[in-house]
């Protein structure tokens, strides 16, 4: 995976609109790719915990864009051969092959093919009542990507995914369904254990996951690492993927979402338990990163 420095080669493509659900949309450019393809309608399965109601291995060749706006589910990518750029929120990057990645629901969410090798990839729809809080249980909320050593057993627990989905009217292949998708995220989980984090780069993550809703100055915290402002956000990039300051934003964002999602507190008290004194500045921020207002969200659920 390689990070990229900014989004304008997101922001300059032309996409057609495909279709519009609710508040979500998806526009695309370019031939669909070659994909085999098992997919059903989610109706009747909106009371699952969760469930993949789309999986297909795609090749592409030629140029595409799909562009996702308030994308309403996790969309799962693992790249088996080639390359594909990424844009998830606020952070975009091109994923390599071995590279698993997820594209979480209620941002806006790009993939874009530039004609070079191929590209083989899975894709992955998941949906269920539960997904946003199993997501923040396993930690997974704040992941976009990380590396699959054993490509064999992923691809053979794709395979079981997409048996249990064409017999999906049956109860017990709903139930092993979710069952899948746990060891899925299970597998997604034992990847970034694995991965290798400086000791210094976790302190600072746990800092952060500790004390995000407290007003925190980058320049301030690096100096309490002992470290310049630049160091400092170096050694926290290099182990994973993103800055200290866009990591307390995704922890941040994670947190008012679980609070909006429960609808017992007004956006002004979610605002100030997310760590932002002015609710205009949280308000702009949310909207930046999900597409849409608080109270626009609240309403959804």
């Amino acid at each position: 995976m390689r990070i990229l420095d900014d989004l304008s080669i997101f922001e300059s493509q032309k996409a057609q609109l495909l279709f519009r659900q609710s508040r979500s949309s998806v526009s695309n450019y370019g031939t669909s790719p070659q994909s085999l393809i098992t997919s059903i309608d989610s109706a009747g399965l909106e009371s699952q915990s969760l469930y993949c109601c789309d999986i297909r291995k795609s090749t592409i060749r030629e140029k595409f864009f799909q562009r996702r706006r308030n994308q309403s589910f996790l969309s799962i990518e693992y790249i088996c051969e080639g390359e594909i750029y990424l844009r998830g929120g606020q952070r975009s990057y091109v994923a390599e092959a071995g590279d698993i990645c997820l594209l979480h629901p209620f941002r806006n969410n790009d993939l874009l093919y530039l004609p070079s090798k191929p590209c083989v990839k899975y894709g992955l729809v998941i949906e269920g009542v539960a997904l946003i809080e199993i997501l923040k249980i396993l930690r997974l909320d704040s992941l976009d990507t990380v590396n699959i050593s054993d490509g064999e057993a992923l691809e053979e627990l794709f395979g079981r995914i997409r048996r249990s989905l064409k017999n999906v009217s049956k109860a017990e292949c709903r139930n092993q369904m979710t069952g899948q998708i746990f060891e899925l995220f299970q597998m997604i989980v034992n990847a970034k254990r694995e991965e290798p984090h400086s000791d210094k780069a976790v302190a600072i993550k746990t800092y952060l996951e500790r004390n995000f809703t407290a007003p925190l100055n980058m320049k301030t915290l690096a100096a309490e690492f002992q470290l310049s402002l630049p160091l400092f956000n170096k050694c926290f990039s290099d182990s994973f993927k993103l800055t200290p300051y866009q990591y307390l934003i995704r922890l941040r964002m994670s947190h008012a979402v679980n609070l909006l999602s429960r609808g017992t507190l007004s956006i002004k008290e979610i605002s100030e338990q997310s760590g932002y004194n002015s609710q205009l500045h949280f308000s702009s921020e949310f909207h930046r990163i999900y597409g849409v207002s608080p109270r626009e969200f609240r309403k959804s659920f």
